[in-house]
């Protein structure tokens, strides 16, 4: 079992996830700040619970995958995993536009045709 947990040092889809959520983090408070008609302005409660949401489903897929690794069904976690980061680049493209960044206006006119 330890050996399922070792070998996630090396996923790259894990190690991708990790780098997207910090990215996510980092856009959405530097939106929060520089946003000027957030509802009652940043405050901890809200980022607080935004990381618990965060690290509750990195941590739920480091202690599944192995247990999938194991049964040879790596495949459908891999698959869960790669959606759960494409979910997050949406939020990072989201709180890119909303935070004025540069290059939203090519974003925007990209996403607007999906």
């Amino acid at each position: 079992m330890m050996n399922g947990y070792y070998k996630l040092i090396d996923n790259k889809l894990i190690f991708l996830l990790f780098i997207v959520i910090m990215l996510d983090i980092c856009t959405g408070i530097y939106k929060s700040m520089v946003q000027k008609n957030t509802q009652g302005k940043p405050h901890s409660t809200k980022g607080i619970i935004g990381v618990l949401k965060h690290m509750t489903v990195f941590f739920s897929i480091i202690i599944i995958y192995p247990y999938f690794d194991i049964q040879g069904l790596s495949v459908y976690v891999d698959s869960f995993v790669l959606a759960v980061i494409s979910t997050y680049v949406i939020s990072i493209a989201e709180n890119w536009g909303q935070a004025k960044l540069p290059g939203y206006q090519y974003l925007a006119k990209y996403l607007a045709k999906y």
